[in-house]
């Protein structure tokens, strides 16, 4: 029996052995998951923004060169679209836009101004003579992308989409509040940015966001 009882015994022994090493990594492992999670960055969950259809397919230069899609750049923002000039009665709106753009930005408003030449030639104005009016003269820092036509013949693909979704430019400074899931409103040159009535539609897109 003795001989019989010491292979089981020993069995046994390595068994209990084995089992108390596998619980004390076990139990290590589990330390060390647990270290790991406490220390982890949290992931970013915030779930992917739509961007508005009428930006779909669109890769647009600023007035630097630099190229953006507008669709991955701009998703989710709530948008006014402005044609602008440097040398029209109604350039001093620039004031007014980048006071509203430093206002609502952290809201998610974005403001971009395409520079165009179609009234006129109220823009007459290199891409980098615009950049540095624009600078100096009312501290712009919303973006502007490089002279483009948003009229007639030559009118490029986002002024003929907004022109086809509402009306195109009456004069500088027309304005297209753009929201995420395509609402498209358009506003007169002469309704000021920081007008009652814009306010109220940004107020209101902001809000439905």
């Amino acid at each position: 029996m003795r001989h019989t009882l010491l292979p089981i015994t020993l069995a046994t022994l390595a068994l209990t052995s084995l089992a108390c090493r596998e619980a004390t990594q076990t139990g290590t492992h589990t330390a060390d998951q647990n270290a790991e999670s406490e220390n982890a960055v949290p992931s970013d969950t915030t779930p992917n923004l739509p961007a508005a259809p009428i930006l779909d397919g669109l890769t647009l230069n600023r007035l630097d060169g630099n190229a953006e899609t507008l669709s991955e750049v701009y998703a989710g923002k709530t948008l006014l679209i402005v044609n602008t000039a440097s040398k029209c009665g109604l350039t001093p709106q620039y004031a007014a836009l980048e006071a509203l753009y430093k206002d609502r930005a952290g809201d998610g408003l974005v403001v971009l101004g395409f520079p165009a030449n179609n009234f006129m030639g109220q823009e007459p104005l290199s891409n980098s003579a615009i950049a540095q009016f624009c600078e100096s003269e009312y501290s712009v820092s919303f973006p502007i992308f490089e002279k483009s036509s948003v009229k007639d013949e030559d009118v490029s693909e986002l002024f003929a989409r907004l022109a086809s979704a509402t009306a195109e430019p009456s004069w500088n400074f027309t304005k297209y509040l753009v929201t995420p899931d395509g609402t498209i409103t358009r506003f007169d040159p002469q309704t000021k940015p920081d007008s009652v009535e814009i306010t109220n539609a940004i107020d209101k897109a902001l809000g439905a966001g």
